[in-house]
């Protein structure tokens, strides 16, 4: 699973999409945490689209009642 999202991350058109699904269709948090593990070491993302997905992370986190730490990619009940 982290692998598939690691080519999604490096090489398609379709990377913000595909990300944005993860991020909404996910209930499992060690998911989650996988995927801002690719996203804080993906040299090929802006800011902004970082800021982006840490945002979209951070609500999905809530949903799940969960807490997140973004920059060091932790997550806690």
């Amino acid at each position: 699973m982290y692998r598939q999202l690691e080519l999604n991350l490096y090489g398609g058109i379709n990377t913000n999409m595909v990300l944005l699904n993860e991020i909404n269709n996910n209930g499992d948090v060690g998911h989650l945490e996988g995927m801002l593990e690719e996203i804080n070491s993906n040299n090929n993302m802006s800011q902004q689209e970082r800021g982006y997905f840490y945002n979209k992370i951070r609500n999905r986190v809530k949903e799940l009642k969960w807490e997140v730490d973004l920059g060091n990619g932790l997550l806690s009940k």
